[in-house]
């Protein structure tokens, strides 16, 4: 049986609300939207299950808590006490991290209706609202015609009932008093007012409000009614562009006055509890179809979203997106290097001194589903497949080594569209026939077949040193700490990336000031893992290595000479594109100096220009930090303007109280880049040029008497049309 909200009559309100409320406009009835939540899961066909951070300072809103059960939808929103799994955004736990839904139409006038019982703590604030989000850049129509001289500008059209608040009656947060609100800018119009009675009492209420955009015969405004109790009307701010309907429980930004990293004071209180739950029962939407409604023109309508949340998307992203993929056209779309060729319309890929990979730039959705597929003919060489972005902070890959049909699912992330690099990997120095690889395909969807994993079969062991207890793992886990899902297997340590960071550790005696050296065998599909030494948490020794492919890690150290004991440590991180296992044996730590030919070629320590690493690229990207879609291409950096901020960074350590020069080669038709230098991240110091030519940057600065170490930062802003070219970047003393 379907609950009931508390229906009173307006006649019944209290003396201090006002109480003439207008009369009902006629309703279309021929598109109602109606959902009772019956099932036992979210009818997706209706809702959207949204998934971003959300209201400031928060862990934003996330799918894992959304559920339908009993009849009825359940927002969970995790507090300041929550200990579990179910992780936020932008955070390392998962308190102040809510759950939200809306509509996939959009609706306009109209009465919308939300029988729910609303989240009885303080802290979490139980929402119903419209909302439709536009922004417009200079040379838009609509920038020009706001008068706007930003860097954008917004249009925000929101209604709103929110609750608990305080207000004048109430002073501090209270579930007697609600927040009505109306937006058509991101400044809106707010009415603080009394309820007839307190609603955090367990029982379902409806709450309601009458949306009219205004025609011959009706006001432009915004009613607002609890169990049919009219609270008040809105005649200022009222939205007209349709909007997506959303039910949301969130957390309103508050502050840690304490710095104990519980935030306390936001508006709707503190959220001093575990875990609560905003529960509804049904969700009514009666269209008006006034003359002042006008259509919505969202900006991102796509962004913010459970993965792969529009079929419509999806199917249009059936299509392969990969050109000449059977290489019947030789080499044609396709980016070569190391010995990779084309031979027999087939890409062979081999392993000697260099590393061999095929690659092609692909068009993909946020937040959708796709895989990469291919026939590879190996006789145990291994090969990767698999998709990362051109800057590398995506990399979602797999490695086999047997031959067959394979298929690799990865997932975009959030934001506008993007490009994605499909590539085919055989990494240098392995033993073993050229890997063929034919018929490559991307298309959206999961994989469809059983995908092969490689051999976790560890190279030779080598005699194991008494330093190490149980480095061949032959006694399980004896002798060693494991954190989170790590498990000892078949004479491996076996660490993924998934809600926990797994790890191992090992407290081992040593002698101060003595050479060591640790060796440990890494068979890796992608993955990161972390192996390293330290002692009391890094302060005196503190070396590792990261590894995402099969090899050896080497790590040589001296230890201080008070130093009796290190800790030997491993860590797969969380949260990690690639959750593979990655398996870990063999380690040994030994006495002295291990000379060992490394993986990739030295890169030289001197500066190349002046008091900067690499300012010409002539080692790539070594010693840059790369954002957005920025890459690195015959000695420039090409900055694209696009749904993106492209940049290039690199941090510097000057002497305090100096004044230095930065220079660069320009290269622009028209595309804003600017040129600066900040001081820890810009929040003590920031100065910047900016260029739209062809021209010669400089930008002249003097570093602050406190902070010396400082960065070089070039950006191109997203959403301009065009690129630019930036090289011979040069940073000098000035005398």
């Amino acid at each position: 049986m379907k609950h009931k909200g508390k229906k009173i009559f307006a006649a019944l309100v209290v003396s201090t609300m006002i109480c003439s409320a207008p009369v009902y406009a006629a309703n279309n009835t021929t598109d109602v939207f109606y959902d009772d939540f019956s099932g036992t899961t979210l009818d997706t066909n209706k809702w959207l299950i949204a998934d971003k951070s959300w209201g400031g300072n928060n862990g934003g809103v996330v799918p894992e808590n959304v559920s339908v059960s009993n009849g009825t939808l359940k927002l969970e929103g995790h507090g300041n006490k929550y200990k579990g799994n179910v992780k936020g955004h932008n955070q390392p736990t998962g308190i102040r991290t809510g759950a939200a839904i809306a509509t996939r139409n959009y609706y306009s006038s109209g009465s919308y209706e939300v029988v729910a019982k609303v989240a009885p703590e303080l802290g979490a604030c139980s929402a119903i609202w419209t909302f439709e989000y536009e922004e417009y850049y200079p040379g838009d129509p609509e920038y020009e015609a706001s008068g706007k001289t930003g860097q954008y500008y917004a249009v925000n059209h929101e209604i709103d009932i929110e609750l608990p608040t305080a207000n004048a009656t109430h002073k501090t947060p209270s579930f007697e008093a609600a927040r009505f609100n109306t937006f058509t800018t991101e400044n809106g119009y707010s009415m603080k007012r009394d309820l007839p009675y307190a609603v955090d009492d367990g029982k379902f209420h409806t709450y309601r409000f009458d949306w009219h955009t205004g025609s011959d015969t009706e006001e432009k405004r915004v009613d607002y009614y609890v169990d049919d109790i009219y609270m008040c009307t809105s005649r200022t701010q009222v939205p007209s562009n349709a909007g997506r309907f959303w039910v949301g429980l969130w957390f309103p930004t508050s502050i840690d006055a304490d710095k104990d990293g519980i935030c306390e004071t936001g508006w709707t209180g503190t959220a001093d509890f575990d875990t609560t739950v905003f529960e509804i029962d049904s969700v009514k939407i009666v269209p008006y179809h006034e003359s002042g409604d006008t259509p919505q023109k969202e900006s991102f309508p796509y962004d913010g979203w459970a993965i792969d949340s529009f079929p419509e998307l999806i199917d249009q992203e059936k299509y392969n997106h990969i050109i000449n993929g059977d290489f019947s056209e030789g080499k044609t779309a396709w980016t070569l290097s190391g010995d990779a060729t084309v031979l027999n319309e087939k890409s062979v890929l081999s392993s000697g001194s260099k590393t061999d990979t095929i690659s092609q730039l692909i068009d993909v959705k946020q937040r959708m589903t796709y895989t990469i597929s291919a026939d590879i003919e190996t006789d145990g060489t291994e090969v990767t497949i698999g998709a990362r972005k051109k800057n590398g902070t995506f990399n979602s890959s797999q490695t086999f080594n047997k031959s067959g049909h394979v298929e690799v699912s990865f997932v975009t992330d959030a934001g506008s569209s993007q490009q994605m690099e499909a590539y085919a990997q055989v990494l240098r120095y392995q033993q073993g026939a050229p890997v063929k690889v034919d018929n490559i395909k991307v298309t959206s969807g999961k994989a469809s077949t059983v995908i092969p994993t490689p051999d976790p079969t560890p190279t030779p062991k080598p005699e194991v040193s008494h330093l190490v207890l149980n480095g061949e793992f032959d006694e399980g886990d004896k002798n060693w700490k494991l954190s989170g899902s790590t498990i000892i297997e078949n004479g491996h340590a076996v660490l993924a990336s998934g809600s926990d960071t797994d790890g191992l550790s090992q407290k081992i005696s040593v002698e101060g000031g003595k050479t060591y050296t640790l060796t440990a065998n890494v068979v890796s599909s992608g993955a990161n893992i972390d192996v390293g030494i330290r002692d009391y948490n890094g302060r005196y020794t503190n070396i590792h290595q990261t590894l995402n492919k099969s090899g050896t890690v080497t790590l040589t150290f001296t230890t201080a000479k008070h130093i009796k004991e290190v800790e030997l440590y491993a860590e797969v991180v969380r949260y990690q594109s690639n959750n593979n296992p990655v398996y870990l044996d063999s380690i040994v730590l030994k006495e002295g100096k291990e000379e060992v030919t490394p993986d990739q070629p030295d890169i030289p320590e001197t500066p190349v220009s002046g008091l900067l690493n690499n300012g010409t690229f002539t080692q790539g990207d070594a010693y840059w930090t790369l954002g957005g879609s920025a890459s690195i291409t015959s000695g420039k950096v090409v900055l694209t303007s696009g749904c993106d901020t492209d940049t290039i960074s690199q941090n510097v350590s000057l002497e305090t109280g100096k004044t230095y020069k930065l220079t660069c080669d320009i290269e622009s038709n028209g595309c804003i880049v600017d040129v600066m230098m900040q001081g820890h991240d810009g929040k003590y110091s920031k100065k910047k040029v900016s260029y739209s030519t062809n021209t010669k940057g400089e930008l002249v600065f003097t570093v602050g008497k406190v902070h010396s170490e400082s960065k070089v930062v070039i950006q191109v802003l997203r959403y301009q049309d065009g690129s630019v070219k930036v090289s011979n970047i040069q940073l000098e003393k000035m005398k």
